[in-house]
């Protein structure tokens, strides 16, 4: 188990690396309640006790949970998904600014996938193929979902909204 300041981590413009096989943790009340900020973020946990939530400042995230629990993901600004995926859980995304969606996966099915983006937009940050795998998908943004490029998916179930302007595609 890796055991974090409660106060989280700060790398600032340089990239930051937590890996933990067991679990990702921090030393207060909320054990998996994590503060970090870099450029660039790298997390992985094996997610051994129960869900975690990210609250982040980063450009741009790849984020692995091999345990049974959801990861929450609350950006204070815009966000690129790079590869993000959990083994059995739910996984919902928040951003203040636009998200970019490269890959997203829920890699055993049978979960949700929710990603809102407050102020902006969601856009497709990837190649032709399936962006976001899984079993239930909801997309909210505030000025358009895959607007001029559209973001492709492999689900079941979709709900997708758009708050102010721009189209869905």
């Amino acid at each position: 188990t890796l055991t974090i300041p409660n106060a989280g981590y700060n790398a600032g413009t340089g990239d930051l690396r937590m890996i933990g096989t067991t679990d990702v943790v921090d030393s207060g009340a909320s054990p998996r309640t994590l503060i970090l900020a870099s450029d660039d973020l790298n997390f992985s946990s094996g997610d051994n006790g129960a869900d975690t939530t990210l609250t982040t400042t980063v450009n741009t995230l790849t984020a692995s949970l091999t345990g049974a629990g959801d990861l929450t993901i609350n950006e204070t600004n815009a966000l690129t998904l790079t590869n993000v995926d959990t083994s059995n859980g739910n996984i919902d995304v928040n951003a203040a600014g636009n998200i970019s969606v490269v890959d997203v996966d829920d890699l055993n099915g049978g979960n949700l996938v929710s990603i809102d983006s407050a102020s902006g937009a969601i856009t497709d940050g990837g190649g032709a193929s399936p962006l976001i795998f899984a079993d239930s998908l909801q997309l909210l943004a505030r000025t358009g979902i895959g607007s001029g490029n559209a973001i492709e998916t492999q689900v079941a179930n979709l709900a997708a909204e758009i708050e102010n302007s721009g189209n869905l595609e």
